[in-house]
């Protein structure tokens, strides 16, 4: 791994603002940036990926996979409602505002978005540079920022957006050292290819029962036949359905001086009448961020180990196609949800393993063919490996929430230094920002704030010259 101290490496790219993550928060900030630009402004996207504006999310090749969120609420621009409704009905006229579309398609929205305001910004002198390399490194200079690349090269801007994204899941508990080594232990489900092994014929564990499960389960049937599968949560919640039966929420009958344990009492409480609940969080939704800043951090603790999982499965709902289908597996004995934690998992045979902790606190142990971990992206900053994480909280600049939920920033979304001040030169966008918003993992929330943090950064950047380095 280079390492950068005095002076610049030889290939130096010079740019206002460095967007890291070419995701859908990366593409949508650089979108943004080139969107309102009035003069000129050079924009360094940097990413790995062979496709820019996917992300994990919308890279997938599965048609089985869908958006949670129907068409009429998937906007990237949030003064145009129906943006992204209108592009999808004149890809398929067949598609309306209620219509669960293929995931897939958002990507290609995204990137189509991105071209266009290159194109656009063009015209005003504003410019886009695509850069593929890994960044592996970053750090504060005294009027910029320095991101070091896997290749050599450095990347120095005024400012410089980390939009991350979403990191694979921790490591499941009690692998083995055999285990956690077997291609049968599948740690990342998104690595491509990695699922391709799973025949018809093998038993799965799929470990988390949210939407990441969903998806899994689904792509492992997507050819119409596969394999059985048990899926097991602590608690064996599954995410609710959306009701495409419901009007607009009403008018929230919670204020921003309620807390987030409140409303998630209360969604519990009117989950007997189904079109209730949902109407509670929908109508709530905009108030969390405000609410969220309100709360403690003891507040905060409180409602993650008592609310947070029962808030998320209603909170984050399935498409009804993908609840119908999930439904059926269960009915016809293909999928089995349990209540379960895992204890330890060890390779024996060509097999695994599995050692469960049940609910009434007996053990029980069973044998699958693949272990898959399902339990979603990791947050916690605080362990987090990744080179230029670790390079940004080793010097400093980077703070991880002491929750585990991502970096800490303030309301501008400029990182929050070790010693409590603001980075006049590095920003977070999209989930790792959950510390101070909490609703940033959907894009209703995170067109906002993408819009926003566009508009600052170019009111922060002054026309393109040379910085000087020290």
């Amino acid at each position: 791994m280079p390492h950068f101290r005095e002076g610049t490496p030889l290939s130096t790219i010079y740019s206002d603002i460095a967007v890291v993550g070419a995701g859908a928060s990366g593409t949508l900030v650089a979108t943004n940036v080139l969107r309102a630009a009035t003069g000129s402004v050079r924009v360094a996207l940097v990413s790995d990926v062979a496709e820019l504006c996917r992300g994990v999310a919308y890279g997938t090749k599965c048609d089985d996979h869908l958006l949670n969120v129907p068409a009429a609420g998937m906007s990237a621009y949030p003064d145009e409602p129906t943006h992204f409704l209108e592009w999808a009905q004149r890809r398929d006229g067949s598609v309306g505002p209620k219509t669960f579309v293929r995931r897939r398609w958002y990507g290609e929205y995204l990137a189509e978005l991105l071209a266009g305001a290159e194109k656009r910004a063009s015209r005003v002198g504003a410019e886009l540079v695509r850069v593929r390399a890994r960044a592996i490194q970053a750090r504060e200079l005294r009027d910029t920022g320095l991101v070091g690349l896997a290749d050599g090269r450095a990347v120095v801007a005024k400012r410089v957006v980390l939009a991350l994204g979403n990191f694979p899941p921790a490591a499941l508990p009690g692998c083995s050292s055999t285990a956690a080594t077997s291609a049968r232990c599948i740690e990342d489900p998104w690595v491509p290819g990695v699922l391709d092994a799973i025949g018809a014929s093998d038993r799965v564990l799929l470990v988390g029962t949210g939407l990441t499960m969903y998806d899994v389960f689904l792509d492992l049937h997507r050819t119409g036949r596969g394999p059985r599968v048990v899926a097991i949560s602590r608690g064996g919640l599954r995410p609710e359905v959306h009701d495409l039966s419901l009007g607009p929420p009403p008018q929230p009958r919670f204020g921003e001086t309620s807390s987030l344990s409140d409303i998630a009492r209360a969604v519990e409480e009117a989950s007997s009448v189904d079109a209730e609940w949902r109407r509670t969080i929908d109508s709530v939704r905009p108030l969390t961020p405000g609410i969220w800043n309100t709360l403690t951090l003891e507040e905060r603790a409180d409602f993650l180990t008592q609310w947070r999982r029962k808030w998320d499965v209603r909170r984050h709902r399935a498409a009804p196609d993908v609840d119908a289908t999930i439904r059926s597996h269960v009915s016809n004995g293909t999928l089995e949800f349990k209540a379960a934690s895992i204890v330890r998992i060890r390779a024996r045979n060509e097999k695994l393993h599995v050692f469960f902790a049940l609910p009434d606190g007996e053990n029980h142990e069973d044998v699958f063919d693949f272990v898959i971990n399902c339990t979603g992206p990791q947050s916690d900053y605080r362990t987090i490996q990744d080179p230029l994480v670790a390079s940004l909280r080793a010097a400093g600049t980077l703070t991880p929430c002491p929750l585990g939920l991502g970096i800490e920033t303030d309301a501008t979304c400029a990182l929050t230094r070790a010693d409590g001040t603001p980075s006049e030169t590095f920003f977070a966008a999209g989930p790792p920002t959950k510390p101070m918003l909490w609703e940033i993992t959907a894009i209703p929330e995170i067109r906002v704030q993408a819009q926003a943090l566009g508009v600052r950064l170019l009111e922060d950047v002054k026309p393109q010259q040379a910085p000087v380095l020290v």
